[in-house]
């Protein structure tokens, strides 16, 4: 299935996110968003650019995360998410 990919960055953390269109999957280094940073509070903040579109839900997430702590992580992965997954939105989220 097609998808779009992006990278995100803030300080020592990178993200790697490719996104598609699905049911609402949202996964980071292959375990639930939830469990890996903690907290619903810093899932809102890393699905914050799909929020912001009424996009969440609508796609499946897949992020792989290096680097940093799990600020710079969720941070970084909101920032991959302004390039994907139309572009041409990029204006809305600014």
């Amino acid at each position: 299935e097609k998808y779009n990919a992006a990278v995100g960055r803030r300080k020592e953390a990178s993200a790697r996110v490719k996104i598609q269109p699905g049911k609402g999957e949202f996964t980071i280094n292959g375990k639930p968003a939830v469990e890996y940073l903690g907290n619903e509070k810093m899932v809102a903040k890393a699905l914050a650019p799909l929020t912001v579109l009424s996009l969440a839900g609508k796609y499946d997430i897949f992020v792989k995360v290096s680097g940093g702590g799990k600020t710079g992580q969720d941070t970084s992965t909101a920032s991959a998410k302004t390039t994907t997954p139309n572009p041409g939105l990029r204006p809305r989220l600014r």
